[in-house]
């Protein structure tokens, strides 16, 4: 668990939270808020086999709004299977990389400032 720590930068504090975490976890990030006119991606990251990881965090600030997973619809997958194939594409690896799709659903505790984080690894097939 981590405090939750706004900051005053232009980046969405839940991902930052998120991106801490995974790291604790041995992941490396390879760029943040990957954008093109399909989708964005939060997160690019890669574990210790050199799978590239494609992260969206979702947050929810109480469990009665659904989970994170939830809000993560078909159509959100759509777009980030897209917005992956477009990075892959860009940068060479469409052939060569193994990659997956994971996501992070960041919540509070009740009454107290602390995240709490699950994270559903290899969460959606990319769709084409």
């Amino acid at each position: 668990m981590f405090k939750d720590e706004l900051h005053s930068s232009n980046r969405d504090p839940y991902e930052g939270a998120a991106e801490q975490y995974l790291r604790t976890k041995g992941l490396v990030l390879i760029e943040r808020n990957f954008s093109v006119p399909c989708g964005e991606i939060d997160l690019i990251m890669s574990d210790k086999k050199h799978t590239i990881i494609f992260i969206e965090v979702k947050y929810r600030k109480h469990s009665s709004y659904g989970s994170g997973f939830d809000a993560v619809t078909k159509r959100k997958q759509d777009k980030l299977s897209k917005a992956a194939n477009y990075f892959l594409l860009s940068h060479k690896l469409i052939n060569h990389a193994s990659c997956r799709f994971d996501i992070v659903s960041v919540s509070r505790q009740q009454g107290s400032n602390e995240l709490t984080f699950d994270w559903l690894i290899n969460a959606f097939e990319q769709s084409y």
